[in-house]
């Protein structure tokens, strides 16, 4: 997401972070989860605030943003990198994980 002020109940912001892809806003929800120890899973999202059509992102400065932001990341469950646009954009997208 880009150019977007993310307001939903629920989601939390926690500051920004300058990379070497940009400037992003950093935000995170939490959820209960039936587990035997009734855990709270959360959620963080690292979102670009300007326009963006090729480059690199390091995903771990975006791990490193969040720890110094009080966001401890410990032994992550599950990691998404997601591209959106809209779809009057239509554009396309090349995701390659290193």
């Amino acid at each position: 997401m880009f150019e977007n002020t993310l307001t939903s109940p629920g989601l939390y912001p926690r500051g920004e972070v300058e990379t070497s892809s940009g400037l992003y806003r950093l935000f995170y929800t939490q959820q209960s989860y039936w587990f035997p120890d009734n855990r709270i899973i959360l959620t963080y999202y690292a979102v670009r605030e300007t326009r963006r059509s090729v480059g690199t992102v390091n995903t771990g400065e975006f791990f490193d943003a969040w720890a110094a932001q009080d966001m401890p990341v410990g032994s992550p469950i599950e990691a998404f990198v997601a591209v959106m646009g809209y779809i009057s954009s239509r554009g396309s997208a090349q995701l390659k994980i290193l």
